[in-house]
């Protein structure tokens, strides 16, 4: 139960912290799309067993690291771009 409950916290987190550096009007998309996650987890949460859960999390951990990884980079470079044409 607590780790469902991280997840979900990290997920919200992970939200609020990438719409901080998004403009007005991609947050409104990137909250429904965590929503729509959030709904979708509690639904697979009734159907699978925990422990099959985690193991399935697991196979797609490295995938979602490098998900994550080339989201920051391109998200660096926007923010290089963003503050090159402020100078």
């Amino acid at each position: 139960e607590h780790v469902n409950e991280r997840w979900m916290q990290d997920l919200h987190n992970a939200t609020q912290d990438l719409k901080k550096c998004l403009p007005f009007e991609e947050q409104k998309q990137v909250q429904e799309s965590s929503n729509k996650l959030q709904e979708q987890w509690k639904k697979v949460e009734t159907l699978a067993p925990l422990h099959l859960i985690k193991m399935d999390f697991r196979l797609d951990e490295a995938n979602l690291r490098k998900y994550l990884k080339d989201m920051e980079k391109e998200l660096n470079s926007q923010i290089q771009a963003f503050n090159k044409m402020k100078i």
